[in-house]
């Protein structure tokens, strides 16, 4: 699935750092690997051809005081989940990521659950992702009782540095690298910008080498990436976009696809520099010429992917059973081919 992420993710320009909004981007990216990484037998259990469904909306409605609250109470997702198979067919998955602790947070997270429980009369699984310091506290139950009354609400509780690097970093999962790019955003003014560059370097290889993500995927790990671990120092950033510009040559090669990402890394750079020219005002304007670079950027990949394909259908057609097909026959695999190419490429253009 391609990521909701807003496109701003995707610039180097800095914004107003919400570490808990960026987290909320990036796991939505990589949803079908977070539930690989909380479950050993995800793909046994849940449906994931079938996709996800993101109920935002529904999420709003039955905790609108969501609105009230403070920018942080915007991370939380509601997803649908589809099982493969069992005694029901789909559950709700509710998400929250919280960066600073509070002790009525797990109350908060029984609310969600007895609202959403009470709406849609389905089961409720919850997660809670703290995102704070390492030595942060956290709880993953609610408590109540009273007089011989009493419940006890518990939610799956991670805290970011549950996990070493090493171990994040040995599991071949995207997740565990969104995890670890967390982690890593801790440093920022403990150690120099030299370092950081490394380690925000370090990660971007890492979710390539797992090869789970497509071009547009890594498009949008790379303005994530540039986001949570911030380098002012633009002599670093230039490195670290001719570093990224050289990997498409490497091991993993993505095809036209990848060719996107080092052509989009190019004029992303002309972008910077003619924008710094006009200062501030110049902010929206970049937003709208990043967006549509990017847009321009996948569509002409995935054109030319597509005239590779039709060529090698053509000749496939022509050895196999081009022979028996009538000339109607012919224009209906053709129009089924075009209709595959214009969903997927429909999908990815409704992200951006």
């Amino acid at each position: 699935m391609v990521s909701k992420s807003d496109s701003s993710f995707i610039s180097g320009q800095k914004i107003p750092k919400k570490m808990d909004l960026l987290l909320k981007a990036a796991m939505e990216e990589s949803f079908p690997h977070m539930l690989r990484f909380f479950y050993k037998d995800a793909d046994l259990l849940f449906d994931m051809e079938r996709g996800f469904e993101y109920m935002d909306k529904e999420l709003l409605e039955i905790y609108p005081e969501r609105l009230s609250r403070g920018g942080t109470r915007l991370a939380d997702v509601l997803v649908k989940v589809f099982m493969k198979d069992g005694a029901f067919q789909w559950f709700l998955l509710h998400l929250e990521i919280q960066g600073k602790y509070s002790s009525g947070f797990p109350f908060r997270m029984f609310e969600y659950y007895y609202r959403l429980v009470d709406r849609f009369k389905v089961p409720v699984i919850a997660f809670a992702i703290f995102s704070g310091a390492e030595n942060q506290q956290f709880s993953d139950t609610y408590h109540s009782s009273l007089l011989g009354t009493g419940l006890a609400y518990r939610y799956q509780g991670y805290q970011i540095f549950q996990h070493s690097a090493g171990e994040l970093l040995a599991m071949d999962n995207p997740f565990a690298l969104v995890v670890l790019a967390a982690q890593k955003a801790h440093l920022e003014n403990k150690v120099s910008e030299a370092a950081l560059g490394k380690e925000r370097l370090m990660i971007f290889k890492a979710m390539l080498a797992t090869g789970k993500y497509d071009a547009a995927q890594m498009l949008s790990f790379l303005g994530f990436l540039k986001q949570i671990i911030y380098i002012k120092d633009p002599e670093i950033n230039h490195q670290f976009d001719l570093e990224i510009d050289n990997l498409k040559q490497g091991e993993n090669n993505m095809g036209r696809l990848w060719d996107a990402v080092s052509e989009f890394m190019r004029e992303e750079a002309l972008i910077n520099a003619r924008i710094e020219l006009q200062g501030p005002a110049g902010d929206e304007i970049r937003k709208e010429m990043v967006k549509e670079l990017q847009t321009k950027m996948l569509k002409a990949a995935y054109d030319r992917m597509w005239k590779e394909h039709e060529e090698r259908n053509e000749a496939l057609v022509r050895e196999e059973f081009l022979r028996e097909l009538t000339t109607e026959k012919k224009n209906v695999v053709k129009k089924k081919l075009m209709d595959e190419y214009v969903s997927k490429m429909s999908a990815i253009l409704a992200t951006l």
